[in-house]
């Protein structure tokens, strides 16, 4: 694969300026199937128990992104976003909000800008924790994402 990927970079050095756009098309389209094969097999790891049985842990599974991801319906900052909101989520919050709050922001990732995906996500924090963070805790909210 290191090999495709140095040929690849040499043909976008060659290409013309009418077909570098669909060189960069191309190359997002990779970077999410690459993105979506990476979470198969974290998915893989949990299936066959081995960050149990190795004593490590891996980080909580958001379905329906991957789904997205794995449709190429969504990049990877659509995930950095959905991942900060599921992280901002008050552990008070049970699990069925929780999936459907995960569930809303995939379904909403596949059609917003990031920035306006975020804004979402808020929005959702807001209904699951209306009097927000308590006095004297260290609640970070997340960052709007760059992109």
């Amino acid at each position: 694969m290191v090999a495709c990927l140095d040929q690849w970079r040499h043909s976008i050095i060659g290409c013309d300026d009418a077909g570098l756009p669909d060189q960069i098309r191309d190359i997002e389209s990779v970077s999410r199937m690459e993105y979506s094969v990476m979470l198969d097999a974290v998915a893989e790891l949990e299936n066959r128990n081995i960050a149990v049985t190795a004593g490590g842990a891996l980080a909580p599974c958001l379905p329906n992104t991957a789904v997205a991801l794995a449709a190429d319906e969504i990049g990877p900052v659509q995930v950095k976003v959905i991942t900060e909101m599921m992280g901002a989520i008050p552990t008070t919050v049970g699990p069925a909000e929780r999936e459907a709050a995960e569930a809303e922001l995939a379904l909403h990732a596949r059609s917003f800008h990031p920035t306006a995906l975020h804004k979402i996500g808020q929005r959702i924090l807001a209904h699951l924790d209306p009097d927000g963070p308590e006095l004297g805790t260290s609640h970070n909210p997340p960052r709007s994402p760059e992109n």
